[in-house]
């Protein structure tokens, strides 16, 4: 369970690092899980020159659904996220990438985009090697979920490309999220966040969440209706181990999915 504190620093800051969240027998077992699917599962479609990625990761797997039904990280999603919350998708990455320049998975600064920043979504990363500022962890702006300052980064992105205020991606004021196995990164889907000095290998799963969606604008965000900016969405076509798992916390993330995309 979070404490009101760190419900706070998520509401203000749109980010949490809670160390050794899991044990170093945990995270060998989850390792070792997460490497036999990357294993298996290495074809054209998930290996390219920047490395392996892997979409519904988690699903695919007991051990990693365990994850998602783990007191520690679902009691957290529904606190920051409120009942009802939804099951967005999974990845699994083993990146070979040295920058990911400054970006917000969520682009509520783009009037195109039809999303609001105040719909909730969740992003949690697991990475599985050690990570500091300058060896790959994830940077964060703190408090840039939210306006106006989202959408003044935003500007930056659009127009400034790697340049953003004039400075390298790098010297951008930020907080360095540096990590071990066993921490776990939770952040707000608008906040501008980015990676530099990454190293070749690098493994990280990552758990997608979001809040009930009550509107239409809502479903068109989880639908990345604009796919000139992403690939369409699988958040409507969840993957049958979760329609069918026999943990009723994960029936009920996705349960109604496909009824909603429907809708659209």
């Amino acid at each position: 369970m979070l404490t009101s504190e760190q419900c706070a620093h998520f509401e203000t800051f749109g980010f949490l690092l809670l160390r050794k969240l899991f044990s170093v027998q945990e995270m060998e077992k989850i390792t070792k899980e997460a490497e036999r699917i990357w294993n298996k599962n290495q074809s054209c479609e998930t290996v390219n020159s920047e490395g392996i990625h892997l979409n519904y990761m988690i699903e695919r797997s007991d051990v990693l659904t365990g994850l998602v039904n783990d007191d520690r990280i679902f009691h957290s999603v529904k606190q920051l996220l409120g009942l009802d919350f939804i099951w967005v998708g999974s990845e699994g990455n083993v990146t070979k990438r040295g920058e990911h320049r400054w970006h917000s998975d969520r682009k509520c600064w783009r009037a195109e985009e039809q999303e609001d920043v105040n719909y909730r979504r969740l992003k949690i990363m697991l990475y599985l090697d050690d990570v500091t500022k300058n060896s790959g962890c994830l940077r964060v702006i703190p408090g840039s979920h939210q306006m106006p300052f989202h959408r003044e980064l935003g500007a930056q992105e659009k127009d400034a490309g790697s340049m953003p205020f004039g400075v390298p991606g790098e010297d951008l004021p930020c907080h360095p999220l540096e990590s071990e196995p066993g921490d776990v990164v939770l952040f707000n889907h608008s906040l501008f966040h980015s990676v530099y000095g990454g190293w070749d290998g690098r493994r990280i799963i990552a758990l997608k969440f979001a809040a009930k969606p009550n509107t239409r604008q809502d479903l068109h965000a989880l639908n990345n209706t604009s796919s000139k900016y992403y690939e369409k969405s699988k958040v409507f076509q969840p993957h049958e181990n979760f329609l069918n798992n026999e943990c009723p916390r994960i029936r009920d993330m996705v349960k109604n999915l496909i009824e909603l995309g429907s809708n659209l």
